[in-house]
């Protein structure tokens, strides 16, 4: 007895074999052996081989092969060479200069507003002759980095084009309170935890205070405990 694949007329000597065959070639996860979908690409589309590969996540020799096997007819070279320069919004050199050096958006950035892989934007950068940042220039953290410094104290950060910024949870906290940022931020006020622990950052337990207010403070608990083991870090 033998079994016929329903998907592409192979027959098989055992149930086994047909498995093994379905699951090889006919599996889901691989969408190139979608021929329909390969055909819509290629001619209705005008995407090529590479760009195919590119958004169903394989190589383009892996298209090429599916392509053979489905009987897709290629393009010939001329009409490849003519279409290669469609209406792909990623074929738009200005375009991509604008978003890429105008608006400094990453090449991940651009394929999602594109509607694209980033290895397509990569590759019609470099098409076009696009210079693209270099690796200090193009440093940056998507998020904020929560830590807790020497201190005690808790602090996001965020680093754009090499440069650092802190900014400590109790001033942010003292922002949400209604405090005005350019106090906070000015030099001439602290934001102050009033049982002097850094870490307890409850709204209840900080106030803005003046410098010299702040100071006096922390003067009087040094003269009352020498010891104190925070009195040398207050911001």
């Amino acid at each position: 007895m033998s079994h016929e694949c329903n998907k592409c007329g192979r027959t098989f000597d055992t149930q086994r074999g047909l498995s093994l065959h379905q699951t090889q070639t006919h599996d889901n996860d691989r969408p190139w052996t979608d021929a329909d979908r390969l055909r819509r690409m290629y001619h209705e589309k005008r995407m090529n081989q590479g760009e195919i590969a590119d958004e169903l996540g394989t190589i383009p020799s892996v298209i090429s092969e599916w392509m053979e096997r489905h009987g897709i007819e290629a393009r010939d070279h001329s009409e490849s060479k003519i279409n290669e320069m469609g209406e792909k919004p990623w074929h738009d050199e200005e375009r991509l200069r604008r978003m890429y050096h105008d608006k400094e958006m990453s090449l991940r950035q651009m394929a999602s507003d594109l509607g694209c892989d980033s290895s397509i934007v990569r590759r019609w950068m470099d098409r076009f002759n696009i210079e693209r940042r270099s690796r200090v220039e193009a440093v940056r953290s998507p998020v904020a980095r929560y830590y807790t410094d020497t201190g005690g104290y808790e602090q996001w950060s965020t680093t754009e084009n090499c440069d650092t910024v802190h900014v400590a949870v109790h001033q942010l906290l003292a922002i949400a309170k209604g405090a005005s940022p350019q106090d906070v931020f000015s030099g001439e006020h602290h934001v102050h935890h009033d049982n002097e622990i850094p870490w307890d950052n409850r709204p209840e337990n900080i106030e803005v205070l003046t410098v010299s207010e702040h100071r006096s403070i922390h003067a009087k608990r040094r003269l009352s405990d020498p010891e104190d083991e925070f009195g040398e870090y207050w911001t």
